[in-house]
């Protein structure tokens, strides 16, 4: 269980303004399904500057935890037409960097091109996530050998 007393703490005396983007790219990361749906939907909503979104996506996406993450790779192909509608800079990052690369599968990849195509999805948006799931892809073949 997060320390909230402890964290409250450590920023109330932190004078660094973004202190509370490391605080929350440590609730991405921490294994329940409450610290995963607000940090998601604070990522999606754009409440999280385009700069810090490689941290978070890091974070949220923990191989660790496939089963609590399972839900979001369809949670991200239905946000793509709303990302698309962020300004370019903020697209392509959030795109990029919540790409799901946890708790997905082929049938996930298989889906992600028709999602590329819905209406309002932008052709950056687009050409970003097929570029990743072309990452994913590799990802996957990797962590099917026996190492």
């Amino acid at each position: 269980m997060l320390d909230e007393a402890g964290i409250a703490a450590v920023l109330a005396v932190d004078p660094d303004p973004d202190s509370w983007v490391r605080e929350f790219t440590v609730r991405c990361a921490y294994p329940s399904a409450d610290s995963k749906d607000s940090a998601w939907q604070a990522a999606i909503d754009g409440r999280v500057p385009a700069g810090a979104l490689d941290a978070v996506g890091k974070a949220f996406w923990q191989r660790s935890q496939d089963d609590l993450l399972r839900g979001y790779a369809d949670r991200f192909l239905a946000a793509l037409p709303t990302i698309s509608t962020s300004g370019m800079l903020v697209a392509m990052a959030t795109a990029i960097k919540l790409f799901p690369v946890a708790g997905v599968d082929n049938e996930f990849l298989d889906r992600v091109d028709s999602a590329c195509h819905q209406n309002g999805v932008s052709p950056l948006v687009a050409h970003a996530v097929a570029e990743r799931s072309d990452e994913l892809r590799r990802m996957l073949v990797a962590r099917s050998f026996d190492i």
